[in-house]
């Protein structure tokens, strides 16, 4: 199940991330985030103009980035994890 856009608006994903013990919400979270990195390659690999290119290119390299301080941020929380 992905993660609504109101979850993915609060400022207080830190937060859920704290809260969630089993991993569940950073899970489902991590998805949504994958999805969206693999329509991107989708698009690229299709072909678009050089501008496009270089938008895309910056989005996907920000949502990778976001994978990484999401698995940081919930280790921290829940080191024994």
């Amino acid at each position: 199940m992905a993660v609504s856009p109101e979850e993915r608006l609060t400022p207080d994903i830190e937060n859920k991330l704290k809260e969630d013990v089993d991993g569940e919400f950073k899970t489902r979270l991590r998805a949504d985030l994958t999805d969206q990195v693999h329509a991107i390659d989708t698009l690229l690999k299709a072909g678009v103009s050089p501008e496009e290119f270089s938008q895309l290119d910056t989005i996907k390299k920000g949502l990778q980035s976001a994978e990484v301080i999401l698995e940081g941020v919930w280790s921290y929380y829940h080191p024994s994890s």
